[in-house]
């Protein structure tokens, strides 16, 4: 028996080798290992409250909770049975290295044990970890294009006018504002909007929102638009000059006019903006007298002053010298008005009656008898003196003048009138 069991040993074992090669050959090439490479793989962090609970942030540098390439080798049939989908890959802050470092663990949702390798192109995932940090800005306004030609933005108010932003204190740190843009291009009416709120560093940048927390991300918006005129702006003095001097009525401004912002029902009821007199006061002037007077107290209520416009007018009132002149008056040259019905007047003056007046050269110099109206006024007489009647008799009234207000009569004028009353005409057989 047991020659029978040794003999020809050799090839019996030899056989034995050959039909577990020909069974591993066939089975290989009926179902042969082969690789597949999946892209782009997310990497699932579990545990992240060790960190946050301490108080601390963390964020994900180089893109490594991605994993660009992972490679699978398994038998051609489990192959073809996978997809990005089934792949797991987990890193557990649990083990978290000294280099803020975590491995990463890949598996699959099925056939894990039927594989023959599987691995990726990265394997840890890179963390940065901070202190946690808040930081509260306050909220711009920025405008973006420009309204319809004849309007202005005159206000922008949002809801909210601070933000709280929290995250890694270095983040945080670079934050240097928190901005929302308006668009206004072509608009003529008030604009309310919802805008998005974005950050900023010292040097302008955009900083991306996925690395900080916003208590608000978004802030509602009023936009006042106003309609613009142009308004000319008028200057007057309420006193003269100094004694012996008087105003030219000539007043320079260095511009015309204001540019003003308004509602459109409120701006057409303004023609020009009148300062009032007593602004400028030249009572003790003697020559040119030079000043600025802001208009902004001035205007109406409603409207302001287009942004960028100066409210500041500068004003020269042109003074100069009075000169005097003596101009002696003749009978005839004073006539007598409104006599009452019924009556007849006569005056008389004396004989060196003069007219003395005060004013600028260019009004005084050219007066003359022949060109100062003198008159006597029956009806203005009585009506000053109250009475409605006027009997016969000799009567001191003042002689009137039709001179210009800036010319100043330095002693009044009397004549003596003489009313009598007319003789009733007989009637007629």
């Amino acid at each position: 028996m047991k020659n029978k069991l040794t003999k020809n040993l050799g090839w019996k074992i030899c056989s034995l080798v050959i039909s577990i090669l020909l069974w591993v050959l066939v089975t290989a090439i009926s179902n042969p290992s082969v690789s597949q490479s999946y892209y782009n793989i997310p990497v699932e962090l579990k545990n992240t409250n060790l960190i946050t609970d301490s108080g601390r942030v963390f964020e994900v540098l180089d893109g490594t909770n991605i994993i660009p390439k992972v490679t699978i080798k398994a038998p051609h049939t489990i192959i073809t049975e996978i997809d990005d989908d089934d792949i797991i890959a987990v890193a557990d802050v649990k083990d978290l290295s000294s280099l803020d470092t975590v491995s990463i663990t890949l598996t699959t949702k099925n056939y894990s044990e039927q594989l023959n390798s599987i691995k990726g192109s990265i394997d840890v995932v890179k963390l940065n970890i901070e202190d946690k940090t808040t930081k509260t800005l306050s909220l711009s306004t920025q405008i973006q294009g420009r309204v319809e030609e004849g309007f202005i933005v005159s206000e922008v108010k949002t809801d909210q006018n601070l933000v709280r932003i929290t995250g890694a204190k270095s983040k945080v740190a670079s934050i240097a504002s928190a901005c929302v843009d308006i668009d206004v291009t072509g608009f003529t009416t008030d604009i309310w909007t919802n805008a998005e709120i974005k950050l900023y560093d010292n040097s302008g940048k955009q900083i991306s929102q996925d690395q900080v927390s916003q208590n608000i991300k978004n802030v509602g918006v009023h936009v006042t638009i106003l309609k613009t005129k142009d308004v000319p702006v008028q200057f007057s003095v309420e006193n003269d000059a100094a004694p012996g001097y008087s105003t030219t009525g000539v007043i320079d401004v260095n511009k015309p006019s204001i540019l003003l912002g308004g509602k459109a029902s409120v701006l057409k009821n303004i023609d020009v903006i009148e300062i009032p007199k007593e602004v400028i006061d030249v009572s003790e002037q003697k020559a040119d007298f030079t000043t600025t007077v802001n208009i902004r107290n001035f205007l109406p209520e409603g409207v302001t002053v287009v942004d960028g416009t100066d409210c500041i007018f500068d004003v020269t009132v042109h003074i100069e010298p009075q000169v005097s002149k003596r101009i002696p008056l003749e009978i005839e040259d004073i006539h007598v008005k409104n006599v009452p019905e019924g009556y007849s007047a006569t005056i008389s003056i004396e004989s060196n009656t003069v007219l003395e007046v005060i004013g600028l050269a260019e009004d005084v110099n050219g007066l003359n008898g022949n060109n100062v109206v003198a008159h006597v006024d029956v009806t203005r007489y009585m009506n000053e003196k109250g009475i409605t009647e006027l009997p016969e008799g000799f009567y001191t009234v003042p002689v009137y003048f039709g001179l210009s207000d800036r010319i100043t009569i330095l002693d009044p004028v009397s004549a003596t009138l003489h009313i009598v009353k007319k003789a009733e005409k007989p009637e007629e057989n």
